[in-house]
């Protein structure tokens, strides 16, 4: 194990809704429709790095226990010893993975005031489908 080039400064959540399902049933026909992300990125001055997580996740069932909507900012710094056109690929490796398990225990901390179960976003993968890219040439990057 080597530790990482990056460390995270700081998850803030900009934006949370949360709703629940009147209709919601344990027992209900279907699946819960798993929840959609989008994910920018932002370089900022002297290795800073910023990974901007959209998330949405609808109600189409009684199986669907909440609609949520977020979005969760994550602030990294590079080491300093990593070389520059090193840095934000390192940083987009392993950072969406982490602003998104900070927002997997943040909304399960809300919904578990609600009047269902806390809901836990669900384990997924983070794929390049998943970024949203203002430069094609970002996409080498990942």
């Amino acid at each position: 194990m080597k530790p990482a080039a990056f460390t995270l400064e700081n998850v803030f959540y900009p934006q949370i809704s949360v709703r629940a399902n009147r209709e919601h049933n344990y027992d209900g026909d279907g699946d819960p429709v798993l929840p959609s992300i989008k994910i920018h990125s932002y370089r900022g001055d002297g290795g800073r790095y910023q990974i901007a997580l959209d998330l949405k996740k609808a109600i189409e069932s009684d199986a669907d226990a909440y609609e949520v909507k977020a979005l969760a900012i994550g602030v990294f710094q590079t080491d300093p010893a990593t070389p520059e056109d090193k840095q934000q690929a390192i940083v987009m490796r392993s950072g969406p993975q982490i602003v998104y398990g900070a927002l997997r225990d943040h909304i399960a901390t809300i919904t578990a005031r609600g009047p269902w179960n806390e809901y836990y976003l669900p384990a997924i993968i983070i794929d390049q489908d998943d970024f949203v890219f203002d430069d094609e040439d970002e996409q080498d990057l990942i």
